[in-house]
């Protein structure tokens, strides 16, 4: 696991909290330093079957060979 990793899982469960406590995605956004698109797409995958363990950092290597 990348030294990061906790810390990124945590900024993105914290920042999908916010969002369903009522805050604004564009005001939680900004205080986390993310574009707005990013925020929904961190809270779209809490939304799938999988839920917060989705939310984890996932690989960024190319596809495919």
């Amino acid at each position: 696991m990348p030294p990061n990793a906790r810390l990124a899982m945590y900024a993105r469960r914290l920042l999908v909290q916010r969002v369903l406590a009522g805050r604004p995605v564009a005001h939680v956004a900004a205080e986390r330093g993310i574009s707005r698109p990013t925020a929904y797409k961190w809270i779209r995958r809490q939304h799938r079957p999988c839920g917060l363990l989705e939310l984890c950092a996932r690989t960024t290597g190319k596809h495919g060979s």
